[in-house]
This record gives C-alpha cells, sequence and structure tokens, in this order.
C-alpha cells in the first residue's frame, strides 16, 4: 500500500519486497550476538570461535587470540546489508556470510574476508579499493575504532596485534616499492632468500629501520634495510 501511495515502479518494488525479505535474514542473525552476550564468559568464548571457524582462519591477528577477545570481537561486529550492485566501501574488516561480491578481479563467497589491515595505521599501505555486491550480500563489519576499544579491555592482546601489524605492515611497504620500482618479485625473493640463508631473521631487521614507529619505511630506511640483507646492487632499485 505504501509504495502504491508513492507511485513507485514496479520494478522498484520487487528491488524493495526482496530487499526487506533479506532484512529480516540479517536481524535473525543479529540475535546472535544477544545470544553471545548471555552466556558465561567461557561459554561465549568457545562459541564463538566455533561459529566463526570459518573465516577467523583468514584473520591471522585473530587466530591465536583468547577466547574472550575473539567473542568480544564477534559482539561487536555490525551487520550491514547491501543489494546487488551497490558499492561497499570503508577500511574495515568485513566478514562475507551471505552472498556473492566481487573486489580487487576476484570473487568472494561465504566466509571470505578483507579489509585484515585494518590493523595498520599507514592509509597509504591499506587497500582502500571498494567491493561490489553481485548478489544480495550479508557482511560483518568492524572498524578500527571498535577494535582500538576492544584492546583497551584486552591490554595483553596489542602487543601480538601490533606484531602483525608490523610485518604486515612491512611486507606491503617492500611490495609497494617493488612495484613503484619496477623490480621483479624474483629479485626480492633472491634477496630475501639469500638473507634467509644465512640465517638473518628478515622480519628484525626490518623492524630496527621502522625509526618513527610508522609501520612502513621510509626511502632512506628501506634501502639501508635492503643493505643491511645483503643488497649491494645500484642505488636506483630503491629509488623512488
Amino acid at each position: 500500500q505504501y509504495m502504491s501511495s508513492k507511485h513507485m515502479s514496479l520494478q522498484l518494488r520487487e528491488r524493495l519486497r526482496k530487499f526487506f525479505v533479506h532484512r529480516r535474514s540479517l536481524e535473525q542473525d543479529n540475535t546472535y550476538g544477544e545470544l553471545l552476550e548471555k552466556m558465561s564468559p567461557t561459554l561465549r568464548g568457545e562459541v564463538a570461535r566455533t561459529v566463526s571457524r570459518e573465516w577467523l582462519k583468514r584473520v591471522p591477528w585473530l587466530q591465536n587470540g583468547s577466547l574472550g577477545f575473539i567473542a568480544s570481537v564477534a559482539i561487536a561486529l555490525q551487520h550491514e546489508l547491501y543489494a546487488p550492485r551497490e558499492v561497499i566501501v570503508g577500511a574495515q574488516l568485513r566478514v562475507l556470510t551471505r552472498g556473492v561480491v566481487a573486489k580487487d578481479a576476484r570473487i568472494y563467497t561465504r566466509g571470505s574476508v578483507w579489509g585484515v589491515d585494518i590493523i595498520l595505521t599507514s592509509m597509504a599501505l591499506k587497500n582502500l579499493q571498494p567491493a561490489r555486491a553481485l548478489t544480495f550480500a550479508h557482511v560483518l563489519c568492524l572498524d578500527s575504532d571498535a577494535l582500538e576499544e576492544l584492546l583497551s579491555l584486552y591490554p595483553h592482546e596489542r602487543s601480538r596485534i601490533r606484531a602483525s601489524a608490523i610485518w604486515l605492515g612491512l611486507r606491503r611497504s617492500f611490495i609497494k616499492y617493488a612495484q613503484q620500482m619496477k623490480v621483479g618479485r624474483q629479485i626480492i625473493h633472491k634477496i630475501a632468500s639469500a638473507a634467509q640463508s644465512l640465517g638473518v631473521d628478515i622480519e628484525r631487521v626490518f623492524r630496527a629501520f621502522d625509526r618513527l614507529d610508522r609501520n612502513f619505511l621510509a626511502r632512506e630506511d628501506f634501502e639501508m634495510a635492503i643493505r643491511t640483507l645483503g643488497y649491494t646492487g645500484p642505488a636506483v632499485l630503491i629509488d623512488v
């Protein structure tokens, strides 16, 4: 009756009906968080880890988290619904629970995850390419502010996630520089492999040169790190 009174087209009416059918399903899923909050802490953690195991394995910095922390993350996740062809933007951690999404020239289905880089502080190193819903997509979402609030409640998790952020940032910084300088992956692999064969802790080397604690390296620091790993070639390799 509402749609008729507003003189909506038949096509728009059909889209609205489908949206609210999926919306009801989304609201049912939303009761999961409410149920978790009513459980005891240990049971809450075990249930959250079991129910979320399909996508937890795709978030490295959550895999070894405490049961309490994992349960709190599960409760903090916000439910989103996107209609076909809608664009999904933002720098949040997102978990696809239903539907099909396209992102980065790949197709994502149930259990897929993107935005694991919310733990990085440098926007330059985050993958901000939008996703597009190909069908109705049910998505769980966690932003960096919510994560930071959880870490204030679980301070023992901070150092572990910090270590993951450093490694992810260094890896992306390495790749970013390599792409900008059009250096093949084979050359980078040889540098890293040669250092590892000598027993060099590559992660520790790069961390040592993250002087400003920004999770990525400036050009000068990157050059020194590369040379510490044994590179003796021309400076053009790291000349951005």
